[in-house]
Order: C-alpha cells, then structure tokens, then sequence
C-alpha cells in the first residue's frame, strides 16, 4: 500500500481554512507522522519506506497556483473546489511547509506476511 498524507508537525495547529484537504476544521483529521505511521501498523501493515515530502509539496502547490489545468488532475478526484481552496491558502501561506505546522508525508507499507490470507481456488 502507497500512501500520501497532510500531516501536523507540531501537533494540533491552529489553521485557517478552507485549506486543499478540507473546507473546514470539522473535516480535518490531521495526525502527526508518528500517529499516522502507527494508525497503518496497527492493522498489521509493515512500513517499507517513508520520506516527509513537505518541501517538494510546496513547491508543486506554488507551481500550479498560476498555471492552467492539462490533463487529468487534482479536480477530478477532488472535485474543481480544489483549485479555489489551494489559491485561497497560497495567498494566506498556510500551505505545508509554509510555518502552518503542517507537512506531506509519503510511505509504502505491505501486509505483514503472518497476515496473508490465501484463497482457494
């Protein structure tokens, strides 16, 4: 399993929304990474990899601010409110890695191989 996360740096911040990944606080389930690594264990996942993406995550949102959309993208998944929410964060700089306390954190983890299930055929 491959995942992407927002995740809180320094525990519960403060932010001012609508942010990318939600509108309001009443939809934002921020984790640390440490509680969100744990959160994907705890049903027997092992971590493969890990690696905080904050850096390159803000750097991909100041890219794509002023550009026009090509191809697939964020909109189709998460709906054409997305584009409005990242300009709105952009121009308060609460995106990850802009001192909001947040961060992008990107892993890989398997299923344990005691946890396999086999099916027969």
């Amino acid at each position: 399993m491959a995942f992407y996360d927002v995740v809180s740096i320094d525990g519960p911040a403060e932010l001012l929304y609508p942010l990318p990944w939600s509108e309001t606080p009443a939809t934002s389930f921020l984790l640390t990474p440490e509680a969100t690594l744990h959160a994907i264990g705890a049903p027997g996942f092992v971590m493969q990899s890990e690696r905080d993406e904050s850096r390159e995550a803000l750097g991909w949102f100041q890219r794509i601010i002023g550009a026009a959309a090509q191809g697939p993208n964020l909109a189709v998944v998460m709906t054409p409110r997305i584009a409005v929410m990242t300009r709105e964060a952009c121009a308060r700089e609460t995106l990850p890695a802009d001192g909001a306390g947040v961060g992008n954190l990107r892993s890989m983890a398997r299923r344990a191989p005691h946890q396999l299930i086999e099916h027969e055929g």
